[in-house]
């Protein structure tokens, strides 16, 4: 069991998205609330980690982000094409040395370290992984706290029986679902990603989040 004094955090944000339903804009550079959304997301963690990780598709949207990211955040390339998100979440985690990694996707304005911090409680009481779960039984399966090394190994199955299915991840971990309304008090805002062109014009005092 850890000891949460000596516990060490990555946050690993997963930034390689193509934006297809966005008109092929690059999410994580956009404007919102006047900071771009990357930048928004990773100061929310800044000072609760020990480190913090960015990963992206491909060189290009590299030197998009090595002009906007703090030199302490590392930068990195998925290791894998065809993938889709669980390339960058294999990618991620080879680069943490942390013993717990927060998972967290790069065009969720609204998400709060007290959601991380709840799905922790579930990791540190001996779980793998925990993961935010709707009512209807959907997860969110880019929001969620690993134990970073179980999660290499399940990531690794995956990719030798050619699965790219992120929810197979937890599906070979000890996961416990969390209920949504247990992590935060507004979820549908909390969790809400800017999907449409619509999504950006919401005001930032819509969200009531801990």
């Amino acid at each position: 069991m850890w000891g949460r004094l000596g516990l060490r955090r990555a946050l690993l944000v997963l930034a390689g998205g193509k934006g297809s339903r966005l008109g092929r804009i690059y999410k994580p550079i956009v404007a919102f609330g006047g900071t771009p959304l990357i930048l928004r997301i990773i100061s929310r963690f800044t000072r609760h980690v020990n480190e913090i990780i960015v990963c992206v598709r491909d060189v290009e949207q590299a030197k998009v982000l090595a002009r906007l990211l703090p030199c302490s955040v590392r930068l990195v390339t998925d290791v894998l094409t065809d993938y889709g998100p669980l390339a960058g979440i294999c990618t991620g985690l080879l680069h943490s040395s942390c013993e717990l990694t927060y998972i967290a996707p790069a065009d969720v304005p609204y998400i709060s370290l007290g959601t991380y911090r709840k799905l922790e409680e579930f990791v540190l009481a001996g779980y793998d992984a925990a993961v935010p779960r709707w009512p209807n039984g959907y997860i969110e399966p880019l929001t969620a706290g690993v134990r970073t090394v179980a999660a290499i190994r399940a990531t690794r199955e995956l990719m030798k029986l050619r699965i790219k299915k992120v929810s197979e991840l937890y599906a070979r971990m000890r996961t416990r679902y969390v209920p949504v309304h247990y992590l935060s008090r507004n979820p549908e805002v909390e969790f809400l990603n800017l999907n449409r062109m619509s999504d950006l014009y919401l005001r930032n005092d819509v969200a009531k989040t801990p």
